[in-house]
């Protein structure tokens, strides 16, 4: 099974994805998709020029990358920082429970960090979880009750559970939904 995770900060994205690879195939896929193989920094990388982004997808056994494949090498290399290194992220990540995404954003509007989770509960439904960390308690408390109102007129006439609630300075959003409204 594959666990993606993912961050996004201004242009800066990437998608880890980990798991059991067939590197030959994956690499069959990418040569007929069009992407170049390289190497950079001793590490297998392939990429393609798209609209003036760079696409890009290192390759290693248990775990393919794609975005900035470049920027991430060097981030595990420690020549760049990490989102580890950022304390609001980390604290974030560790408040979310472990699902078959978590996405982790930087920089949020009204927001220091935001993280997602999703959680398979049963064959039928999906639990959505998000964490928001402000810089305070009273922020949070604000935010919170901007979220209620959007996310009630958002899911109005819908059936699905949401919550809301503060704790300190985390926002923190929960929605059960079913299967078939998640794709």
């Amino acid at each position: 099974m594959a666990k993606v995770s993912a961050k996004e900060t201004g242009t800066f994205s990437v998608f880890i994805i980990g798991g059991n690879f067939d590197l030959e195939k994956i690499r069959g896929y990418l040569d007929d998709a069009g992407l170049k193989q390289d190497t950079y920094r001793g590490e297998e990388i392939w990429h393609k020029e798209n609209e003036g982004y760079t696409l890009g997808i290192a390759l290693f056994k248990d775990k393919l990358i794609i975005g900035d494949a470049r920027r991430i090498i060097q981030v595990m290399k420690g020549e760049e920082k990490s989102l580890y290194d950022i304390k609001d992220a980390v604290d974030v990540v560790n408040k979310l429970p472990d699902g078959f995404t978590i996405t982790i954003y930087t920089y949020t509007e009204g927001g220091d960090v935001r993280g997602d989770s999703h959680v398979k509960m049963s064959e039928e439904e999906i639990k959505i979880q998000t964490i928001y960390k402000f810089d305070d308690e009273r922020t949070a408390e604000d935010a919170t009750k901007g979220m209620e109102q959007y996310y009630k007129e958002y899911y109005e006439g819908r059936e699905v559970d949401v919550e809301i609630a503060t704790q300190d300075e985390y926002v923190i959003y929960s929605l059960v939904l079913n299967i078939s409204d998640y794709f």
